[in-house]
């Protein structure tokens, strides 16, 4: 499910391994009309473009070239950012730090910023607050992120997060109209 606002774009993350397996979750997920009898080839066609998860900070130190994936895979989208998917670390200043300190790493390596998507993760669930989610989301978007991946699916179900969302769309759509899209 993929919903558009202006300048901003919302995605879900699904995993191959929840398209492929979803009665192997921890979080309710939407199976697709896909059982264990469905082809692994059908199951695949469900993912539109390929792309990496980068850990928080994740660079050539950790085994993950950027470039290197980037020039094999030229269309391939790179979510960004990981990392604060709690309260905990959250809510403190250095987490708000540590997240932008990540975005901003990452963006200098892939330097196209429509090939970036956030990173939303509610982890465990939902041991992030919808507000804090809504916070997250402004901070990736001030710093030049359009594409917005919310995960897990538990939040199609998840209306406190969706009206926070809601509440801070107007100062999203804002800094985009400010920086340009």
């Amino acid at each position: 499910m993929d919903m558009e606002t202006p300048g901003l774009k919302f995605h879900f993350a699904l995993t191959a391994e929840q398209v492929v397996s979803p009665s192997e979750s921890d979080c309710p997920r939407r199976s697709l009309g896909f059982d264990e009898s469905t082809p692994f080839e059908t199951k695949l066609k469900v993912l539109d473009k390929v792309g990496i998860m980068v850990m928080h900070n994740g660079d050539r130190k950790h085994g993950i070239d950027l470039p290197a994936i980037l020039q094999s895979v030229p269309d391939c989208l790179v979510r960004v950012g990981e990392g604060m998917f709690d309260d905990a670390s959250f809510d403190p200043a250095w987490g708000k730090d540590f997240l932008i300190q990540s975005l901003e790493m990452h963006k200098a390596i892939v330097k196209d910023v429509s090939r970036l998507y956030t990173e939303n993760t509610v982890h465990p669930w939902p041991n992030l607050r919808p507000e804090n989610m809504a916070q997250k989301l402004l901070i990736e978007v001030e710093h030049g992120l359009r594409n917005i991946m919310l995960m897990p699916p538990c939040l199609l179900d998840a209306p406190a997060y969706w009206e926070a969302i809601a509440a801070v769309l107007p100062q999203a759509e804002a800094m985009v109209r400010g920086k340009g899209q």
